[in-house]
């Protein structure tokens, strides 16, 4: 669950952030160059990993 739960909001958020954007209602400009997708991914996977790390280091 402390893996899941990061990566799951993190997708959400950017998520969220770039149709707000898209959509104009929201002062934020995303570069036509960048991979959503990939970013989306990189992230969410060390989102994920760091809280499974604290998790798992906090347990011992």
């Amino acid at each position: 669950m402390a893996l899941f739960l990061p990566v799951v909001l993190t997708i959400d958020i950017i998520k969220r952030v770039t149709d707000a954007a898209g959509q104009g209602a929201i002062e934020f400009t995303v570069d036509e160059e960048l991979n959503i997708k990939k970013l989306m991914t990189k992230l969410s996977i060390l989102h994920g990993v760091i809280t499974c790390s604290l998790v798992l280091a906090m347990l011992f």
